[in-house]
Parts: C-alpha cells; sequence; structure tokens
C-alpha cells in the first residue's frame, strides 16, 4: 500500500510479483500487487466440463446466458465512415414548392 508520508507506492519486490502465478489451477481469489493493478480477480476450475465445446453452443438457452456475445465491442465504434462515391446522391429541393 501507499505510504502515509506520501511518495507513492513502494518499488515491487520480486517475491510480491511471484505471489499471483499459482503452482496449480484453482478456485478462488487472485490478488495481484497493488503495483501492477487493483483488481482482484477471481479463478474458477471446472473439471470435467469441455470448454472449448461449451463456447461454441448457439441455441436459445446458451445465448441467453451469454449476454456480452450480443454486445458491441469496442471496434464497433471504429467502424469505417462510407466514402462519398458510396453515399447515395442528396436529394434536391423542389424550387418554388410551399
Amino acid at each position: 500500500p501507499a505510504a502515509y508520508a506520501g511518495g507513492g507506492l513502494p518499488q515491487l519486490e520480486e517475491d510480491e510479483y511471484a505471489a499471483q502465478f499459482r503452482a496449480e489451477p484453482g478456485t478462488g481469489m487472485l490478488y495481484t500487487p497493488p503495483q501492477m493493478s487493483d483488481h482482484i480477480a477471481v479463478t474458477a476450475l471446472l473439471r470435467g466440463v469441455p470448454v472449448a465445446a461449451a463456447a461454441k453452443q448457439r441455441d436459445a438457452a446458451s445465448l441467453r446466458c451469454q449476454p456480452h456475445r450480443s454486445s458491441k465491442r469496442i471496434t464497433d465504434f471504429f467502424v469505417r465512415k462510407p466514402s462519398t462515391a458510396e453515399l447515395p446522391p442528396a436529394k434536391r429541393v423542389a424550387v418554388g414548392a410551399a
């Protein structure tokens, strides 16, 4: 943690860095050093579950359980705009129309 006297976070020690890596897979909370992240990850060890096959399911029940698949990705907001040659012609305003 940051010192009360100021100065920011202390240097990251090698043993603190290594503490985030586990020797065996498991379920639980994964604490990262504060110099690297202010988040706590949650890990889940699933035994006997074919994860690759489950990720590819597209039936209605599976899709309802995976709302992240239907939300926009950040890259969707940066789509190239069509050039003026690809746009339909602009509508002309009628002269004298009231």
